[in-house]
């Protein structure tokens, strides 16, 4: 897996958020830098069966799905 880039949406009620993030992988860490505030953000991955994106936070996951525009 190369360096790249991700959009997310988080959608909330009536309106979404959209997160663009610049990427890249180092080990078993997935390192994020959001253009808009600046810095690093290091974070366990995994895949899952289904291809999901799974992130772990401390004492929590979050899972992701690709999703075709």
């Amino acid at each position: 897996m190369g360096d790249g880039a991700v959009v997310y949406v988080i959608q909330q009620k009536a309106s979404k958020q959209i997160v663009k993030l610049a990427y890249r992988v180092d080990g078993g860490r997935l390192v994020t830098n959001q253009p808009s505030d600046p810095r690093e953000e290091r974070t366990r991955f995994l895949f899952d069966a289904a291809g999901n994106l799974i992130l772990e936070y401390a004492e929590s996951k979050v899972w992701f799905a690709r999703v075709q525009c």
